[in-house]
């Protein structure tokens, strides 16, 4: 299955702007994500766990050697420095650890003008 970048901001996005701890079944997050399909929203947040981004609470039946997702979680620290500005949205295809670095370099950016620091 494909990485949907989109998919990606969007859970993201979600996730940050729930209230208090998140701890929600799948079927109950993507009900507020409806433009995309369940399947699509566990292969993200599988990607998005394994890269480090969000927390998951996951079920190992005895019955299979794959883990379930239980729930999903909070955003981890390094979810919540990942941010998104439409000036990102290059069209095309780029790979997420290369959208997050692209990501850091304009927040550094932003926070040295905001500053005023240079490099000297």
């Amino acid at each position: 299955m494909k990485l949907d970048i989109e998919c990606v901001r969007d859970i993201l996005i979600t996730l940050e702007q729930q209230p208090g701890f998140v701890k929600m079944t799948i079927h109950d997050f993507s009900s507020l994500l409806p433009q995309y399909t369940v399947n699509q929203i566990i292969y993200t947040c599988w990607r998005l766990y394994e890269g480090g981004y969000i927390n998951l609470f996951l079920l190992c039946p005895y019955t299979s050697s794959e883990p379930i997702i239980r729930c999903i979680g909070d955003l981890t620290f390094q979810g919540h420095e990942y941010k998104l500005s439409d000036a990102l949205k290059l069209g095309g295809s780029a790979s997420f650890k290369a959208i997050a670095n692209v990501a850091i370099d304009l927040g550094t950016d932003i926070l040295k003008s905001k500053l005023k620091l240079t490099d000297n």
